[in-house]
């Protein structure tokens, strides 16, 4: 007989160890031994397999904050706050106390990136408390995350087409129309400039519109009427031509002291700036030029026909006291020209605030401050276009009212022309954004949508009061920031 003992003393029937001896003595023993060897790993290895589940979750939660948090920071780059930003979209996506983790940051960097621009760096790790693992003397494991985003130093020139016509003056939700304009349009400034006054690599301009567009230059809070000067006008000798919106035989054209646009005619002394769209209205369309950039010699388009005032154009709209802010880097120009952006008054044509746009994006005549191609730096060109209205024909408008009134039939032809200019303007990839705002029509929301580079947002945007056009501006920033995860 076999004996079971521990030290030199015989162990009891009765006893935990006699009863293991009694399993081992059995051949039914073999069974439960086998099964009380693998208890304790079996247990542990699902252990395990929790807690390293849990901290995966968590380490995916994590990546995915960290991700927002970066792409969050890199939007607001340019901005000596970036990291509010970071911060306060890391918290919206790692919420205190997820699965019980602890977390240590988020900590962030933003440094010159190798390839140009700015390269913001986000990282955070989190801890968390084990459930079997601290059966083993691991009470705790712990994940992290990093992210990087590279805001790229792209060229960007952006021009703002504002309809300033009668009803911007009429109230949505309890404010003026040009007074939520005016905000919004500033909210799109300070996110693609940020804290910076200048950016070389960012050109904004404007192009305040109504049923004319003001021609003359807008660079100071003096109304561009105030520096035409008639008797700086200067003639100049070209070969001879026959003038398409006259008809006859001249060779010569005008120079003004307040705008680059070259004239047709030298205007009289009480001219407020406005002219006419480049339009023939003989059914053919190869000698319209209202949709073309720029001078045109081959049509005899070599300058635009200056609109009478006064007496010469009794029933005219009122030409704006706002022109043209060419493109330019600085900060304060643009804002300022927004603020200035009040009193609207007069009908709506869109053709005329698209096309104008147009030629102020450009680097070609008759404005030329357009950042030039260049292969090796990528550049973005933008017309975003606010309108709160449909296009209405009015005697003295760009077109000189020739498909009639304000009617279906005229705004119509004048729909068509805005999508025949947009058009050539996305072949040029120009970016085209389009806002329709407190004004709820189907036809109108149609023809801006053809017009701009989608049929929705951030191309086509509907806001039908302040604070979603507020909203539609931010968008739009976001659109125009030009950001990737890069790693």
């Amino acid at each position: 007989m076999i004996g079971l003992f521990v030290g030199n003393r015989p162990v009891r029937r009765g006893s935990a160890l006699g009863l293991f001896g009694r399993l081992l003595r059995s051949n039914r023993g073999g069974v439960y031994t086998f099964a009380a060897v693998i208890a304790l790993p079996l247990v542990g290895f699902i252990g395990i397999s929790a807690d390293a589940a849990r901290a995966y979750l968590v380490k995916a939660r994590l990546s995915t904050s960290v991700d927002a948090a970066a792409l969050a920071g890199g939007k607001t780059a340019f901005s000596t706050v970036y990291g509010n930003d970071i911060t306060k979209y890391f918290n919206s996506n790692f919420p205190p106390g997820f699965l019980g983790a602890t977390v240590t940051g988020p900590t962030y960097s933003k440094t010159p990136s190798p390839t140009g621009g700015s390269l913001i760096k986000v990282t955070a790790t989190a801890t968390v408390p084990t459930a079997f693992m601290h059966l083993f003397g691991f009470d705790t494991m712990t994940v992290s995350a990093e992210s990087e985003v590279t805001r790229k130093n792209s060229a960007m020139d952006v021009v703002l087409s504002m309809d300033m016509s009668g009803s911007m003056d009429s109230y949505t939700n309890g404010k003026k129309k040009i007074d939520a304009a005016r905000d919004a349009a500033k909210t799109l400034v300070d996110i693609l400039y940020g804290d910076e006054e200048t950016n070389t690599n960012l050109k904004m301009g404007l192009v305040p519109w109504n049923g004319n567009v003001n021609i003359l230059v807008d660079t100071t809070p003096a109304a561009p009427i105030s520096y035409w000067k008639r008797n700086q006008s200067k003639q100049i000798t070209v070969g001879t031509f026959k003038n398409p919106a006259t008809g006859k035989n001249q060779n010569h054209i005008w120079e003004i002291n307040a705008s680059p646009v070259r004239l047709f005619d030298r205007p009289k002394n009480n001219w407020k700036g406005c002219v006419y769209a480049r339009y023939v209205n003989d059914g053919n369309s190869s000698n319209d030029a209202d949709d073309v950039l720029g001078y045109v010699d081959a049509t005899g388009w070599k300058a635009w026909e200056p609109r009478p005032e006064g007496n010469d154009c009794k029933n005219c709209t009122p030409c704006l006291k706002h022109g043209i802010t060419p493109l330019n880097q600085s900060k304060s120009l643009i804002a300022g020209a927004i603020d200035r952006l009040k009193n609207p008054e007069g009908n709506t044509n869109i053709p005329q605030g698209l096309s104008w746009a147009w030629r102020v994006l450009m680097n070609t005549a008759p404005f030329t401050e357009g950042t030039s191609d260049d292969p090796d730096k990528p550049l973005v060109r933008a017309v975003v276009l606010l309108t709160d209205g449909a296009n209405c024909a009015a005697e003295g408008d760009g077109y000189k009212e020739i498909w009639g009134g304000c009617n279906w039939y005229s705004t119509q032809k004048m729909d068509e022309r805005a999508i025949a200019i947009a058009a050539k303007m996305k072949a040029q990839g120009i970016l085209v954004y389009t806002i329709q705002f407190g004004f709820n029509d189907q036809d109108a929301a149609a023809t801006l949508k053809k017009i701009a580079s989608g049929t929705g947002a951030p191309y086509y945007q509907y806001a039908p009061d302040s604070a979603t056009l507020q909203s539609v501006f931010q968008a739009i920033g976001t659109s125009l920031s030009d950001l990737r995860i890069s790693k």
